[in-house]
C-alpha cells in the first residue's frame, strides 16, 4: 500500500534471506548424505562380491593369497566404517540445519504477523481519516456549522 512503511522490513528480508541460505545449506547436505549412501553401498556390495569370491576359491588359495584378501577386506572395513562415520556426522549437520530453518521461519512469521498488523492499523488509520476528510466536505456543502446550525 503507498505510503506504508514496516518498521521491521529490513529485518524481515534478512528472515527470508536466512531461511533461503539455510533451505540451499539443507539441499547440499541431502546431496552428501546421498552420495555416502551411494558410497557405502558401493563398499558393501564391493565386500560381498569378495566375500563370495572368497568361499569359491577358498580351497585352492595360497598363503598369499589369502593374507592379501585379509588385508583388503581389512581395507574394505576401514573404509565402510569411515564412511559411516561420516553419514552420522552429515546426519547431525542435517538436524542442526533443520532446527536452524524451524527457527529462522518462526521469527519470519512472526515478522509477518507484526507487518500484517501493523499494515491494518494503518490502513484503520487511512480509512478514518479519509472518512473525516469526506464528513468535513459533507458538512462545509450542506452549510451546517459546527454548532448544529445551518448558516
Amino acid at each position: 500500500m503507498r505510503g506504508f512503511a514496516f518498521r521491521l522490513e529490513r529485518l524481515l528480508d534478512l528472515r527470508k534471506h536466512t531461511v533461503e541460505q539455510h533451505n540451499r545449506f539443507l539441499v547440499k547436505i541431502l546431496a552428501k548424505i546421498a552420495s555416502v549412501m551411494n558410497a557405502i553401498d558401493a563398499v558393501q556390495s564391493e565386500k560381498e562380491e569378495l566375500n563370495q569370491s572368497w568361499r569359491a576359491a577358498a580351497r585352492v588359495l595360497q598363503p598369499q593369497a589369502a593374507r592379501h584378501y585379509a588385508n583388503f577386506a581389512g581395507e574394505l572395513e576401514r573404509k565402510l566404517a569411515a564412511d559411516e562415520g561420516e553419514l552420522a556426522r552429515t546426519q547431525k549437520e542435517e538436524l542442526a540445519c533443520r532446527a536452524l530453518i524451524e527457527q529462522a521461519m518462526r521469527q519470519q512469521k512472526i515478522l509477518e504477523k507484526l507487518r500484517t498488523r501493523a499494515l491494518a492499523r494503518y490502513q484503520l488509520a487511512s480509512d478514518r481519516r479519509q472518512q473525516h476528510a469526506l464528513d468535513e466536505f459533507a458538512t462545509l456543502r450542506s452549510g451546517i456549522g459546527s454548532d448544529g446550525k445551518k448558516k
